[in-house]
């Protein structure tokens, strides 16, 4: 359904170097690292400390947009579009077979559902600073899941509910990585296959439908000699 099965990721590793790929997963991990050490002493590099200016952009001015829908729509919107447009990133790229594009995009899900899940955690409390670039500096703003989780009257457990969308959106990080380290073995083993001569090709295929077991790629090369001899064992 997303685009992940064996025929497509095989198509999608075949002729693409994985040494090329090591330098965007590399990067996709310290990404990772630097979100999870995100905190009061700790400021993320600069790219994300951009990507987390333009969420807030996109939070505040979703907000804008449903001024006049109900009050728990209103004040979750900002949230909840944070959480969705990384989530139809991943969605969409995955169903196009962009796969790294899909492992970025579990980073960005990452990013903004710790600051999500924060913000939820934050509804008893209420020490986060909350500020809106639309509203003067003097005008106390409310604190969003404050008022929904009262709506709802589940503010007891606010933490937990904001614990829980942090763990989700690193766990679907770590997947992501995870998966980025299988395409790129894939990319080795599909390529070093495809190095082999034509003959060897033939021979190595029929010798998996001989025994019904297919080879490694390790042990292709090494029983070339013995699949041309069952072969001509068999055309005699």
């Amino acid at each position: 359904m997303l685009g992940i099965n064996k025929k497509n990721l095989s198509l999608y590793a075949r002729k693409k170097e994985w040494l090329i790929y090591l330098p965007l997963l590399t990067l996709a991990l310290y990404m990772f690292v630097d979100i999870l050490l995100i905190g009061p002493d700790h400021t993320p590099f600069a790219p994300i400390h951009i990507l987390q200016k333009g969420f807030f952009f996109l939070h505040e001015s979703t907000h804008v947009l449903f001024t006049s829908a109900p009050g728990i729509i209103r004040y979750s919107s900002g949230s909840i579009i944070e959480l969705l447009v990384p989530t139809l990133m991943i969605i969409f790229a995955l169903k196009a077979r962009y796969y790294f594009v899909a492992i970025y995009s579990s980073v960005l899900l990452m990013l903004t559902s710790k600051s999500v899940g924060a913000y939820m955690a934050d509804a008893i409390q209420q020490k986060l600073l909350v500020v809106n670039p639309f509203v003067p500096k003097d005008v106390k703003i409310a604190h969003d899941w404050n008022i929904v989780f009262v709506d709802l009257k589940i503010l007891p457990y606010s933490e937990l509910i904001g614990d829980t969308v942090r763990v989700l959106g690193t766990i679907i990080c770590l997947i992501a990585l995870c998966f980025g380290v299988y395409l790129l073995i894939l990319m080795g083993t599909i390529n070093h296959d495809s190095n082999l001569p034509a003959e060897e090709k033939e021979l190595i295929e029929q010798w998996n439908k001989h025994v019904r077991t297919p080879l490694n790629s390790a042990d292709k090369c090494k029983t070339t000699k013995a699949s041309r001899e069952l072969v001509s064992q068999k055309r005699r």
